[in-house]
């Protein structure tokens, strides 16, 4: 039986007023089963990544509403919403967004702490050590490769063991080799029973989905259930 854990109904996103007005997001409706993985694809600048920043809360919708678990998240007040964000949600972004003077360790225990967990060291290396980064535990990100950052980002995202995992770009910043190791490590996150949710330019990395979805101009075509 479907478990459906996203759930989004006739969502819309415009910035602006009058002749400056735009639509980024465009009557969306679609359905993400728990343990799915999608990958949402689409041109530059047609609404890929604001979808997804109202699915994980960052960004309110116009009109519509949007489900994460059976919470409508525009019933809840801000409080609530980054409760939930924390617990249900994991981001993993194009440019890592690690914070630059923490360790790769103390960047895992930060979102244990966002997420009103106690400060669990032995729950950091263990992802860390999953990720095959153990003996990185205590280099700030400067001192790692693009490969090695995006690693710990996603071991900081599954911190509080969420529902969801969202990604925007997680491989637009890594060169190939970089790009399998971390597709090998989705791959096994997916089999573990994740739910990935994947923005992507590159149709190699879309392959590894099972369902592809295209946003242009705002409006989802493809089979969002």
């Amino acid at each position: 039986m479907p478990d459906p854990v996203v759930v989004l109904d006739r969502v819309s996103k415009t910035y602006g007023k009058g002749a400056a007005q735009t639509r980024a997001v465009v009557d969306v409706s679609m359905t993400v089963d728990r343990g799915e993985w999608i990958a949402v694809m689409g041109p530059s600048g047609h609404g890929k990544s604001t979808l997804l920043q109202i699915i994980g809360g960052l960004d309110r919708p116009s009109s519509g509403h949007v489900s994460i678990d059976g919470a409508e998240l525009g019933t809840l007040a801000s409080a609530q919403l980054a409760a939930l964000r924390a617990r249900k949600i994991g981001f993993v972004f194009q440019f890592f967004n690690l914070m630059p003077h923490l360790t790769a360790r103390e960047n895992v225990e930060l979102a244990l702490w966002l997420g009103h967990a106690k400060k669990d060291g032995d729950r950091a290396m263990a992802l860390l050590e999953q990720f095959g980064l153990a003996d990185k535990a205590d280099h700030r990100p400067d001192m790692l490769s693009g490969g090695q950052q995006q690693r710990v980002a996603i071991a900081r995202a599954l911190a509080n063991d969420p529902d969801v995992l969202l990604m925007d770009e997680p491989t637009g910043n890594l060169d190939s080799a970089s790009e399998q190791d971390l597709l090998a490590l989705l791959a096994r996150l997916h089999e573990a029973g994740k739910t990935l949710l994947m923005v992507t330019h590159s149709a190699t990395v879309a392959k590894r989905a099972q369902r592809v979805l295209q946003v242009k101009d705002g409006r989802l075509n493809g089979s969002a259930r």
